[in-house]
């Protein structure tokens, strides 16, 4: 089972809506089988012939159950924005981890024993480090989600945090 939460309820509420924010051919077709599931039927397709379509059950999820889905994962993602910071040292030119600090500690004030945090945001080398300072345990960095899968392929339950996420807006 995946989990997808955040505190920003307009956006979940547009995840588990029909229109879905994602402007990439195909995705929203898999992304509502993913969460909406499918029943067993037969269809006849041209050039095909008859296609069984299998039955699936819902495996994924678009909550605001921030606190207890983090409790519930084997492991945690945290994919988070990013933004160029605005001021202060570094204004203009270095990325605000304000809101992945706040994301890495919510994790750690809930988070099983043994969970598996990983950090999916574009940052600064180093921010690793800080986020296993926070959650005292070992934090992976996977710079590629494409990497990441090869990661949870045979594990049973994992959690994507999205917290506070600004989805792009732009057509692939």
């Amino acid at each position: 089972m995946v989990n997808v939460v955040d505190l920003n309820q307009d956006r979940i509420a547009t995840w588990n809506s029909a229109h879905l924010p994602i402007h990439e051919t195909g995705l929203p077709k898999i992304v509502r089988i993913a969460r909406d599931g499918t029943n067993y039927s037969i269809v006849d397709l041209p050039g095909l012939g008859t296609v069984k379509i299998l039955s699936r059950t819902p495996n994924l999820t678009f909550s605001t159950r921030v606190t207890e889905s983090i409790a519930e994962a084997d492991v945690v993602f945290i994919c988070v924005n990013t933004p160029t910071k605005l001021y202060g040292v570094g204004a203009g030119a270095t990325a605000d981890l304000s809101i992945l600090e706040s994301a890495a500690s919510t994790v750690a004030k809930n988070a099983k024993d043994g969970a598996i945090i990983v950090e999916k945001s574009t940052v600064p080398c180093g921010t690793a480090h800080m986020i296993r300072d926070i959650v005292s345990c070992s934090t992976l960095h996977i710079p590629s989600l494409r990497m990441a899968s090869l990661v949870v392929n045979s594990l049973s339950s994992w959690l994507l945090l999205y917290h506070r996420l600004r989805w792009p807006r732009t057509k692939v």
